[in-house]
């Protein structure tokens, strides 16, 4: 039996910047909307530009034998002219308002149809796969020392002209919830993570009795650095860590207007 129920293995979306660069993320169902999930340095420049105006999102279907994928194409500029774009004020996190949801008779599924700026260049029939908001965790419900799971495109790992797994494909990390930092509403995970890996969700696993609990937690912020000071104080190496920064889902329901 896998450790995760077969659809989670899909949350992770691939989003390719137009300009350069890559990061991860994941759609979240909140009809009437879907949105694309991200961390906001994945967009957006240290002076809070966007980083490019198109973008490319892959997104894979429930079943992980199914070898096809969903693909759209996003203009930013339209999405954002459209009020769709929202990022968050002081937290790594935006939410891209893509689709138009409407439920399916027999609550069979979710049709989807596209907001202005969105064009969908290939299409699977397994469809895609989107978190719902009651299979978010908010930042109060978190325990320390459960069981994470993080999803993402590290593509700066490996060597490219040697390649050991498919870029195209979400890896995926095992760890805990190291710490709650109260603060800024963030979760410190044992958990590496690399540039690439920015955006995707984590997945906390917590067990009630006999039954197992799959929530999204949060989202990939950075890494934490660990600081080696070498003869001269002024020299200091940084290196990863091993432990991971997630904005937790908090900020994330504030933008689309949901109460924690």
């Amino acid at each position: 039996m896998r450790a995760i129920p077969d659809n989670n293995l899909a949350y992770a979306v691939l989003i390719t910047l137009a300009s350069g660069g890559q990061g991860s993320g994941f759609f979240l169902n909140a009809p009437p909307s879907g949105y694309l999930v991200t961390a906001a340095h994945v967009l957006y420049d240290e002076k809070g530009a966007l980083r490019s105006d198109v973008l490319t999102v892959r997104a894979f279907p429930a079943d992980p034998d199914d070898p096809g994928w969903v693909e759209y194409r996003v203009h930013l500029t339209e999405v954002a002219k459209a009020s769709n774009l929202l990022k968050h004020a002081s937290q790594d996190i935006v939410a891209l308002r893509l689709f138009k949801l409407a439920q399916l008779p027999n609550d069979s599924g979710l049709f989807v149809t596209m907001q202005p700026g969105v064009i969908t260049r290939s299409t699977t029939t397994g469809g895609q796969v989107g978190v719902g908001v009651g299979s978010l965790k908010r930042f109060k419900d978190v325990q320390v020392a459960n069981q994470v799971v993080v999803f993402g495109f590290p593509g700066s790992v490996g060597l490219k002209h040697m390649p050991q797994f498919d870029y195209q494909r979400p890896l995926l990390r095992h760890g805990i919830v190291s710490a709650k930092y109260a603060e800024r509403k963030t979760l410190v995970l044992d958990c590496a993570v690399y540039p690439g890996n920015s955006g995707g969700p984590v997945l906390e696993i917590e067990q009630e009795g006999l039954t197992w609990h799959y929530r999204v937690a949060g989202v990939i912020a950075e890494y934490v650095p660990f600081a080696m000071v070498e003869t001269d104080p002024k020299a200091v190496l940084l290196s990863n860590s091993g432990y991971a920064v997630a904005t937790s889902v908090d900020p994330l329901l504030e933008l689309i207007g949901v109460a924690t």
